[in-house]
């Protein structure tokens, strides 16, 4: 699998087509090192993309400092709820209703927007 991201802060670990199909990929979320999203990981790659680019884009906006859906990447989230609050150079995850790790991770902003951005542009390559 290929990892984008830290273990620690925020993971993911982009797998193989799943049953051959170009738009359905294996996609996990790590975080804290534990898996966030341990039943469903397959991603269906247009709506995927796109929830990425939008929590991309709330990294970006200086305007907006909070958001409640956070990592809501449709069915293959189906385990996390998470919001997002940006303090200064740095983003806290809190993870609601979730039994697998730590209620709350902190990471750099840039840290970040890196990890998104690679994934999303491994996951657009992949996908065209």
């Amino acid at each position: 699998m290929k990892k984008f991201g830290n273990l620690e802060s925020l993971l993911f670990k982009v797998g193989n087509y799943v049953d051959g199909a170009s738009n359905l990929r294996i996609v996990e979320i790590w975080s804290q090192g534990q898996i966030l999203t341990p039943v469903d990981t397959a991603a269906y790659l247009p709506s995927y993309i796109h929830a990425l680019k939008r929590d991309l884009l709330w990294v970006q906006d200086e305007r907006s400092m909070s958001v409640e859906w956070f990592l809501n990447y449709g069915e293959t989230t189906d385990d996390i709820s998470a919001s997002a609050t940006k303090r200064s150079d740095r983003v806290s995850i809190e993870f609601k209703e979730n039994r697998v790790c730590p209620p709350t991770v902190s990471i750099d902003k840039q840290e970040l927007e890196a990890t998104f951005d690679s994934v999303i542009q491994y996951l657009e390559r992949a996908h065209a």
